[in-house]
Parts: structure tokens; sequence; C-alpha cells
């Protein structure tokens, strides 16, 4: 049984998109901070969404990306990636 807010995987989705096909809403999802939530994944990023594209992976070409903002300078709306290991302090 699925709960309501468990996450999926929609990698067919992104196979199929090189083929074209796109997943549309008929009524727009409110985003969050740019998200459709931090349930829905799109292959390796949270999933966003635009009229003209349909779902996307954050960060992705047409989307929007991830804040520019340091992990430690973030604040709460900002959709941080940590992209490289270093060392704190």
């Amino acid at each position: 049984m699925r709960t309501a807010h468990e996450g999926r995987r929609a990698a067919t989705l992104a196979e199929a998109r090189s083929k074209e096909a796109r997943l549309f809403f008929s009524s727009a999802p409110a985003l969050t901070n740019r998200l459709i939530g931090g349930w829905a994944v799109f292959e390796t990023e949270f999933a966003s969404y635009t009229s003209g594209m349909g779902v996307g992976g954050l960060s992705t070409a047409g989307y929007a990306g991830y804040d520019t903002a340091i992990i430690h300078n973030a604040v709460t709306t900002d959709n941080v990636r940590i992209g490289t290991i270093g060392a704190t302090t």
C-alpha cells in the first residue's frame, strides 16, 4: 500500500522525455520554493513544473535552479545542493 507522501521515482518520465513525452497537469501544481514538493523527484533531482515543459528536474534546462548560497549561509526557503566535499570549521 502506498502512502500519500511516498516518493515516486520518475525515471520512466525522463526516459520517455527523450521521445518527446512529457507530463502536464490540467491545473498547474502550486510550487513551494520552486518545488512540487519535497516528496516529488525527477530522476535524482527534486521535481519542478513549468506550464511550457511540464514536470522536470530542478536545475535542468528550462527549469528553476538551485540557490547559490552555501549551506551554512542558506535560509529556509533556499534550495541548496552540496556539490563538493570540504572541511567545516
